[in-house]
């Protein structure tokens, strides 16, 4: 069977402040088998924002940006 080839996309990530201090990150890595690579970022007491570059398949992918979603993170994808 055929290996769906990994995608890399860029995307801005706004955190809102009830979620900062939670692993989200890692759990992109770690529940979801995507890498991300953090290129930029703003971090306050009351909110966060990153730019991130998530490599992974296409469904892996979907899946970590459907787990974003229902953690409040607000995603927007980068050109």
């Amino acid at each position: 069977m055929a290996k769906t080839a990994e995608k890399s996309t860029r995307y801005r990530m706004t955190f809102p402040e009830q979620v900062l201090g939670e692993p989200i990150i890692y759990k992109l890595s770690h529940d979801f088998a995507v890498i991300p690579n953090i290129m930029r970022g703003r971090i306050t007491d009351k909110s966060a924002y990153l730019e991130v570059e998530l490599v992974g398949t296409p469904k892996n992918t979907e899946k970590a940006l459907k787990f974003l979603g229902e953690r409040g993170v607000t995603v927007q994808k980068l050109d």
